[in-house]
């Protein structure tokens, strides 16, 4: 066992320890409550400060809401006023427009009304001067031999520029072909060769040959006896002096069922009528020829 006096100062330096841990702890504890209440102080401070500004912010945009919503109205309230003002300037100009508008349209209407009767008048004139060429009527001359027989009759076709101006470009063909009756609606009109060149130029109310077409007696004597008809037809094509694009076109057609005797046979002084007419088709002229 220790002597008294060892346990006593023993005793007392293990109080002094104890004493001294539990100063350091309440001093630890102490500074730690020091640092939390900083943090909050601090914290406070930051959220304080925060919501100065938030408010300061909120104050600025209210501002800034209300200037412009008062910069709108001012804008709408002047835009309002221009439009008014301008409202009345187009009122005051369509009054004195609308009866110039009305003049404007007025001489327009007759400026068209005008034009329109003088490109009449000068379509009728162009009509009336023209060159019109169409067909007028058939020539036959018998072909006689020595010993008095005829083996063809020359067909001589002639027509006549009915117009006060001449043709330019005149083209002529025709042909002829007999049938063992009329005329069919599908027959088709063909030609045996090139359109023939009657003339450059065919001068005004100026009678046009054509150049003799020979045709058998032996197939004219069908037709006097009544077993075939006859048929001769032509077109011609020129151009006038008005316009040297426009293609003018004349076709004729004519039937021969009748002749008054054999024109086989010559007879000194007596001449072999034919009486031809008008077929039912292929009878036309310009714009009637393109229709058809």
């Amino acid at each position: 066992m220790l002597p008294p006096s060892w346990k006593a100062e023993t005793q007392k330096a293990v109080e002094e320890i104890i004493s001294c841990h539990e100063s350091k702890r309440e001093a630890n504890q102490d500074n730690a409550a020091t640092k939390i209440t900083a943090s909050i102080d601090a914290l406070r401070d930051a959220q304080n400060c925060q919501t100065s500004h938030q408010d300061s912010g909120d104050k600025k945009n209210r501002t800034l809401s209300l200037v412009t919503v008062a910069l709108l109205f001012v804008t709408v309230f002047f835009t309002y006023k221009t439009w008014s003002a301008i409202s009345d300037q187009v009122v005051e100009m369509r009054k004195v427009y609308d009866p110039i508008k009305q003049s404007a349209d007025a001489a327009k209407a007759a400026a068209t009304a005008a034009q329109k009767s003088a490109d009449l008048a000068e379509e009728a004139l162009t009509r009336r001067d023209r060159a019109f060429v169409y067909y007028r009527y058939l020539q036959t001359i018998p072909v006689v031999t020595a010993d008095g027989s005829v083996p063809n009759v020359l067909f001589i076709y002639h027509l006549e520029n009915g117009g006060n101006t001449r043709t330019r470009d005149m083209h002529i063909r025709y042909t002829w072909d007999h049938l063992p009756g009329e005329m069919p609606a599908n027959y088709a009109f063909r030609y045996n060769g090139p359109a023939e060149n009657v003339l450059l130029l065919a001068p005004p109310h100026q009678d046009i040959q054509t150049a003799p077409s020979p045709v058998g007696t032996n197939i004219l004597a069908d037709v006097w006896q009544k077993t075939e008809w006859f048929y001769f037809y032509g077109e011609v094509t020129y151009k006038d002096v008005f316009d040297d694009k426009v293609m003018h076109i004349t076709r004729f057609c004519r039937e021969i069922r009748q002749l008054s005797s054999d024109p086989r046979v010559y007879v000194p002084g007596r001449q072999v009528l034919f009486s031809a007419t008008t077929c039912p088709r292929y009878n036309c002229a310009d714009e009637e020829c393109q229709e058809k």
